[in-house]
Formats: structure tokens, sequence, C-alpha cells
């Protein structure tokens, strides 16, 4: 069970750090100390896009001063770039080893990138500085239980509270320690001491919720998570959550209207667009499930469930063609999936394209021989081709197979074969996750982690605009700085454009290794990664476009990095 109580504390004295650091007054080609205030000012007021160019001509001036290397971090951090802001830190550190709140820092970036272990390392030097910190060692508890060190988790939270037994945060930490330990009373009986010191703490009420989530007791877990609503009700992971527990109960007229919410808050969720359909077919909504379904498959042309789904909702209003195409993305990807290819046989079949559905009929009885039925359909698209003898052969077989199977001269195995087969067709609908979902995804609901949102006001929103995870175009060499770095990103555009990511690839790092400054180049090079599915590989280059101002980058690093996290 994901545990949506624990939070990391991510407090940053921005309003402090932004005045405390003095200015080495040296010049060079640029006055650095009038271009990093500029920076400066810029990154205060929230222009982080545009603080990165400012911090960029520092860095490329004067490179051995830490100070633009930390507020070039500090923007990309706020511009959720994790993995970018990680490196300017780690710079930031070798420049300057005594300043904690880099360390701090860091290790929230690495916590981001799923890194606990270097993470603690982070925190433990940050404590070092700062021994009475409680918010170190409150992040310190929350990567060892991460990383499922309960032990170690269990003896830096009583250290925590023996120095500071009243600190709610930290009794939560306990108490999701116990819910680890599948000890959901201990865990129970801490969350009502964190809700006797604050009634209204979010985190206990979530814990609170999935205490009675744990009992089956429904009713009391949405009271719990209607109390954070009515404290926090932009708050998407606790609509979420709510939605899933009105789906597991089958209220699904609810369900729909918590996920409205949800999806105005949040319209690109891939997870709540899925949930919503599936409501809308207990509805009997086919619109609403077909909207959603081509929304999903905008979003994410690779969903398979999205095409699964699809594919049978076409069918059974009649886009014979359309549910074609569908199962033929399907059975590219799993080319095992034999109700997917029986169900597309049909669909040739009804389509007139009796060799394609013969073809397909075949692989069927092949993984399924004593398939009666496959024989009788295959038998009639035969005679439709004039195949007499095939078709004379396959009826043969059929009536010999159904009449042994009703007078029970064998097993009847057909019944078998279509148990077997049912995976991804005879849909469990108890399953509250998606329409279609794997075998051992079935299921309660579950308390979900929260998101990772921190105190400071200070927030970009240049990651929250739309982006589309496309390459750039090419670009003219005529007055290009580089004309061969043109070239060649130019040739990297077209085999990419033809199918050849391999080869594109390599042309972008020859024209990069040419102009170390080429921000489309690596734009380009992230984006062929992540669609290679080399998020890491695609983040870190994507990281170095948006600091050389292609500023969509920051929307896709921010897509993937939830999918890292998920």
């Amino acid at each position: 069970m994901a545990h949506g109580s624990i939070r990391i504390l991510t407090h940053l004295h921005i309003c402090i750090v932004l005045m405390a650091f003095g200015w080495a007054r040296s010049y060079a080609q640029i006055n650095t100390e009038v271009v990093m205030n500029v920076g400066k000012n810029a990154l205060y007021f929230n222009d982080y896009a545009l603080s990165i160019q400012y911090f960029n001509l520092v860095i490329n001036s004067k490179n051995y001063l830490y100070q633009p290397w930390f507020y070039r971090g500090l923007a990309k951090f706020y511009l959720e770039d994790f993995t970018g802001a990680e490196k300017d830190f780690t710079e930031t550190i070798r420049l300057n080893p005594y300043f904690p709140d880099t360390y701090q820092l860091r290790g929230l970036c690495r916590i981001n990138n799923r890194n606990y272990t270097d993470a603690i390392s982070d925190f433990r030097q940050a404590n070092q500085a700062e021994p009475n910190n409680k918010g170190f060692r409150h992040n310190i508890v929350y990567c060892y239980l991460q990383l499922d060190s309960l032990q170690q988790a269990e003896t830096e939270a009583d250290s925590l509270l023996s120095k500071w037994p009243d600190y709610t945060d930290g009794i939560l930490l306990m108490a999701n320690i116990r819910v680890k330990q599948d000890n959901w009373q201990a865990a129970d009986s801490l969350t009502n001491i964190a809700l006797h010191n604050d009634s209204l703490n979010t985190n206990a009420l979530r814990l609170k919720a999935g205490y009675f989530i744990e009992q089956k007791e429904w009713d009391n877990a949405i009271l719990q998570v209607d109390k954070i609503l009515t404290k926090t009700p932009r708050s998407i992971n606790t609509l979420n959550l709510k939605a899933n527990i009105l789906l597991y109960n089958k209220r699904y007229e609810e369900a729909v209207e918590v996920l409205n919410k949800s999806l105005e808050l949040q319209p690109l969720d891939v997870r709540n667009l899925m949930n919503r359909a599936m409501c809308y077919y207990f509805l009997d909504n086919l619109r609403g499930q077909m909207d959603d379904y081509d929304a999903i498959l905008r979003l994410d042309k690779e969903n398979y469930f999205a095409h699964y789904n699809r594919a049978q909702l076409l069918s059974f209003v009649g886009d014979d063609n359309a549910a074609i195409e569908d199962y033929n993305y399907i059975i590219d990807q799993d080319p095992d999936d034999v109700m997917a290819i029986y169900s597309r046989a049909i669909l040739l079949d009804k389509t007139g394209n009796y060799k394609a559905a013969i073809k397909d009929y075949t692989q069927v009885i092949k993984s399924y021989p004593k398939f009666t039925q496959g024989y009788h359909l295959r038998a009639q698209a035969r005679w439709k081709t004039g195949d007499t003898q095939g078709a004379t052969r396959d009826e043969e077989h059929y009536m010999k197979e159904s009449i042994a199977h009703q007078y029970g001269y064998t097993t009847p195995t057909t019944q078998m074969a279509n148990k077997t087969m049912r995976h991804r067709w005879d849909i469990d609908f108890e399953k509250y996750e998606q329409l279609v979902a794997d075998e051992e995804s079935e299921k309660e609901p579950e308390m979900q982690e929260i998101e990772q949102t921190y105190k400071s006001e200070y927030r970009g929103r240049i990651q929250n605009r739309q982006a589309e995870v496309k390459l750039l175009a090419e670009i003219s060499t005529a007055d290009a700085p580089h004309p061969r770095a043109a070239e060649l990103y130019n040739l990297a555009c077209r085999e990419a454009n033809l199918g050849h990511p391999d080869e594109a690839i390599s042309h972008f790092t020859e024209a990069t290794n040419l102009k170390k400054d080429f921000g489309e180049a690596y734009f380009n090079r992230g984006i062929l990664h992540i669609l290679k599915d080399e998020i890491k590989e695609g983040i870190t280059d994507l990281s170095l476009a948006g600091q050389l101002g292609i500023y969509q980058a920051y929307s896709i690093i921010k897509q993937y990095q939830k999918k890292i996290n998920n």
C-alpha cells in the first residue's frame, strides 16, 4: 500500500537566501554583479526560465563562482527539472561545500528522482551543519521508508521524537512505519494522537482514511476524505482517492462527479480518463466512453488498454474498420494475444476480408486446437473464398467435436479454451483501476502518495503548459553559426522522420559535439530517447535544452518525471 500521509519537508528560506550572499566585485566582458542581480530579481518574481539565461551568462564568464550555479539550480528546481537542478547543486557543492541549503535542495532533487540512498547522505550532511533542523531528520526517515528499511526508519523516527515528542509530522512518520509493518491498530493510535494535536491535519486524515479502507469501512473512509477536501478542495490526489473508493463500491455516478472535478484541475490525467470511461461503461454512456478513450489516445498513442477497450466499443457500435485498426495495434504489441486475433478475425470476416480472417482463425485454432467455434467460422470464410475442400474439412471437424461434446464422448475442451482466452476479453469489471487491466490488478483502493507540493509559493508556470512530444523542425543552414552542425541536425531530423531513431540520435550527438550550446539538437535527441522509453537519458537532454532556452522542454520533463515517480 502506498502511504499518502508521508511527506517530505521542503520549506526553503528563499527570501533569506536571495539576500544572504555577498558578491565578488570582479568584472569580465560583462558586469557579472549586475547580471547576477537581474537574474536573482527574475528568480524572485517567478521568471525562472528567464533567470536561467542570466545565470548562464555569469557561469560562462566566471564558472568558478558557486552562486550562479546555485541560483540556476534553484530555478530548475522550481521548474521541476530535478535532473538539471541536481547537476547544478552538485557543482555548487564542489565549489563551496559549506552551504547546507545546497545539500537540502540536492536531497530533494534526489528524492524526486527516486535516489533515496544519496538523498539520505545529503540530509545527513545538512543536519551536521544544522543539528536542530528537524526537517532534515524528518526527510531521512522518509527516505528510509521509501527504501523499506523499516528498522533504520524506526530508529531515526525514535531519535526524532525523543527530541521533539510533540512533533505531529514525526508522529505520522512513525504511524506510517507501523502501516508498513502491517500494524494498523498501532498506526491508528498514533494517528489519533496526531489528530488530537491538529484535528484538520490532512496527512493524519489521509492515514485515518487508510485505516478505514483497511477495515472496509467505506463510509467512514469517505468521511475522512471529505474532511480533507473541505480544507484542500483542489487536492487532485485526494479527489482521486475518493473516486477510487466510489468505484470500488460501484457508486459510478458519484465517481464520475468526483473524476470530473479532478479532470478539470488536471485534464491530461490518463488514469482518471480511463477510470471515468469505465464508469461510463456501467452507466451505458457509449459516447462518454468513446470520448474518453479518444482523449487518452491523443495523449498516449501507445496506451494498450485504451486501444483494446476502444476496439470493443467501435465493434459494438458497428465501426468495424476503425475497430480493426485498434486491434492491429494491439496485435503488433502482443502477437500472442489470441482474443485480439479472434476478435479481429470476426471483424475481417464481417467486412469481407475473408483471406485475412482465415489467417487469423488459423492462428487461433493453432493456439487452441479444441476450440470448435474457430473451425466453424473458418469453414464459413473458406466457403466464401471458394475453398470447398478446406471448408469441408473444417465443417467435418466442427460437427465431430460438437457431437462428441454434446454426448459426452470427450472432455468439453471448448469451454476450457474460452476460459483460457478470457485475457482482456471477458473483462472483470470489479477492477476499478481500469476497464482492461493485468490479471493481478484487482485490489482495493489504496492510499495514494501525496503529490510533492512545496510550502514555498515561488512556483514556476512554464512546466504546466501543454507541450506536444514531437521533434522540432529542420533549420536553415544559410545563416547558421555553425553550418556543419546545422547540416547534421537536419540530417538527424530526416532520419528520425524516416523511422531511424538510432541513426538520428547519432547525428544529433555529432551536432552537439560541434556546437555545445545547440539547444534544438539536445531537445530532439531527448524526444527520441523518450520515444524509445529511455526516460532518464531523455530528461537529461531535455534539461540541457531547457537551460539553453527551449522552454517547452520543461513541460515534457514534468510529464515524464511523473511517469518515473509513478
